[in-house]
């Protein structure tokens, strides 16, 4: 089992800032992850135009585990996990009894609720799932279609291994376990019921509760504010600039600096008129907890396997109109010969670079903090060590093709490649920025030893706008 040692101090405050509030998100309602390449509404893979293998990620949560409330059951592996989500109930503001009673139901949990850890390659690990998906896959030929599309548009292999979490236990143990510790805090807190739905015990709702309240007067957790992802003042700016210099294709007017600083516009729908996020967020979809805009959140996210179990029984479905929002601003940048609307194109697939955007993207603003810390992080990175790489790109992913009778456009397959690639990462960095106690933006990076990780993210988030970019040049007529 990893250990950690941590101040109690530097772990409360800063592991839970993100866990306590992610808790009931990342369990039924949270996300899987989907290949790098494949469409999400499930259809054939898309062939992936980066040729360069990337840095596989640290961890994967299995689909057995990613129904429950995922970041307590590691309490059980992880000994990180453990201390901090103690740590935060120790400082809950609740009376002893409820403290107590959270106390002993994490400790019941993880003495019943065995968790399985394996380190293998990567690529042996998707392997792993897409069988076991197959296998409960009724449509036969179906199945027999994606494996041979999957044989003929072979991608580059993530290279090195991957410690996937998978449940030792079985389900209907881990049900009885959590219904138990559900049923002893809710006691603890005068609620008079015996009766624990499922869903309930899967969140942990009652146990959540009280560890978030460890984190009232956190003064991050004051604002609440759903953050968009790469800080727009910066981080965009910096690699759409980037994305222009390196191709070299535009030019006087207008300046890669004026086309960098269109590509704040989307974040700040209220200030440009050109900005209209008109969509429909499906029922299932609690758009209600944004704080913010709710539809500005939803259209600068796609999360290729959102899980709606509490929705949609049994089954995991895309969420997010970044695609669609890509594909929109293409659309029309390229009729109306607008670089404005090719810069909009572009802040829309940088943000689908980024895990908070896709498979960490959870219910409502559940991992905002780690979305804030992570970002401040990423603009103190380019800043301070990548900056020079940044602006010495040399190739960008291509737009991939679309046949007539495709239902996604190339630009919807463009962008959702690129979600899917950054899918990839969403366990490995929802865990390791909760448990790291490093607040400081230019260390959180390293100390979370996500450095190669991250650079492959800001990479992408640049070729795949240079992509954007090229098609732009190629269809309009006065390029």
């Amino acid at each position: 089992m990893p250990e950690q040692n941590w101040s109690r101090e530097t772990s409360r405050r800063t592991v839970l800032k993100t866990t306590a509030a992610s808790i009931a998100g990342l369990s039924g309602v949270g996300s899987s992850l989907v290949s790098p390449g494949r469409s999400a509404e499930g259809s054939d893979p898309q062939p992936v135009t980066d040729p360069e293998p990337a840095p596989a990620p640290d961890l994967y949560i299995g689909p057995d585990l990613q129904e429950f409330n995922w970041l307590v059951l590691l309490g059980n592996e992880r000994d990180s996990m453990a201390d901090a989500l103690t740590g935060y109930v120790e400082e809950a503001t609740v009376d002893r009894g409820q403290k107590r009673a959270a106390r002993e139901s994490l400790k019941d949990i993880w003495a019943d609720v065995e968790i399985k850890s394996q380190t293998k390659p990567w690529h042996v690990i998707q392997k792993q799932q897409e069988k076991r998906k197959h296998k409960r896959n009724k449509n036969r030929k179906q199945a027999r279609k994606h494996r041979k599309h999957e044989r003929e548009t072979k991608r580059p292999e993530k290279e090195g291994k991957t410690t996937l979490y998978t449940l030792k236990s079985g389900r209907s143990n881990v049900k009885r376990a959590l219904k138990d510790a559900e049923s002893k805090v809710r006691e603890s807190k005068g609620i008079r019921t015996t009766s624990v739905g499922e869903e309930d015990a899967a969140a942990l709702s009652e146990l959540s509760d009280v560890i978030g309240s460890g984190m009232i007067a956190d003064d991050m957790m004051e604002e609440k504010k759903f953050k968009p992802m790469w800080n727009p003042d910066s981080s965009h700016y910096q690699m759409t600039r980037a994305a222009v210099k390196n191709l070299e294709y535009f030019g006087p007017q207008p300046s890669a600096d004026q086309i960098g600083e269109w590509s704040k516009w989307p974040d700040r729908p209220s200030e440009h008129d050109e900005i209209n996020y008109n969509l429909v967020v499906p029922d299932w979809f609690p758009i209600g907890v944004f704080p913010e805009d709710g539809a500005k959140a939803y259209a600068h996210a796609f999360n290729p396997h959102y899980s709606a179990l509490d929705y949609i029984t049994g089954s995991t479905v895309p969420a997010g109109e970044g695609p669609k929002f890509v594909n929109q601003y293409m659309s029309t940048a390229v009729t109306d010969e607008s670089y404005k609307h090719l810069s909009f194109a572009c802040h829309i697939i940088e943000d689908l670079a980024v895990p908070f955007h896709t498979g960490a993207w959870v219910r409502g603003t559940l991992a905002s903090n780690a979305q804030s810390k992570y970002e401040n992080a990423v603009n103190a990175y380019i800043d301070n060590e990548y900056s020079e790489e940044l602006e010495n790109i040399d190739d960008e992913c291509e737009v991939p093709d679309s046949a007539i009778w495709d239902p996604d456009s190339k630009w919807v397959k463009h962008a959702k490649n690129m979600a899917n690639n950054s899918t990839d990462y969403a366990h490995s960095f929802a865990t390791k920025i909760a448990e790291s106690d490093d607040d400081s933006p230019s260390e959180l990076i390293e100390s979370c030893g996500i450095e190669d990780e991250t650079e492959q993210l800001i990479d992408w988030a640049t070729k795949y706008a240079m992509g954007l970019m090229a098609e732009f040049d190629d269809q309009t007529p006065f390029n």
